[in-house]
């Protein structure tokens, strides 16, 4: 759709051509190109320095921060696989939204923590604890990847029986 190619290369200008094409009738969840990608998700792998302002705009006009693409993927999956050095401030947007869903599981079982631990890298450890403090948590059925950063293991492992206290703690 329009708005999906707006959220694509907009970047800085994104906002203004939301609003034109939100009054010419645009829907802001409706899913397109090889995936079923959202607009939102769009903005998350596209937006560069502007996807936190774009995901804001998004939200702000309804957009359904749930919504799951052909994978069973989330736009907070999104975050967690690519949202590299802007991951953490990008998962702050959809964790402050009140109706997101930090468990769900993709068509292979993954939820954003475990896709955050396996390919955040560097940047694995900001984003791993922003999920764990809203409540994500590992599914019983999945090992940890012993490659994985030993701090990450150790938080992720103590974290498994965290209760609310703990996580408001961290």
């Amino acid at each position: 759709t329009a708005l999906m190619l707006a959220a694509r290369h907009g970047r800085e200008h994104f906002e203004a051509m939301m609003r034109v094409l939100q009054n010419a009738g645009a829907d802001v969840d409706a899913q397109g190109g090889r995936c079923w990608w959202t607009a939102l998700m769009f903005a998350i792998r596209n937006g560069a320095e502007h996807a936190a302002a774009m995901m804001r705009a998004l939200i702000a006009a309804g957009a359904d921060v749930n919504k799951q693409d052909c994978m069973k993927w989330t736009a907070l999956m999104h975050v967690a696989q690519d949202g590299g050095e802007r991951g953490a401030g990008m998962m702050r947007v959809l964790l402050a939204h009140p109706d997101i869903a930090v468990n769900v599981k993709d068509n292979r079982g993954r939820t954003a923590l475990l896709l955050a631990i396996r390919n955040g890298a560097e940047h694995a450890e900001g984003m791993v604890r922003l999920l764990v403090a809203r409540g994500a948590t590992i599914p019983p059925d999945k090992e940890l990847h012993s490659d994985m950063l030993a701090d990450i293991k150790a938080y992720v492992d103590g974290a498994r029986n965290w209760t609310a206290l703990h996580r408001a703690a961290d």
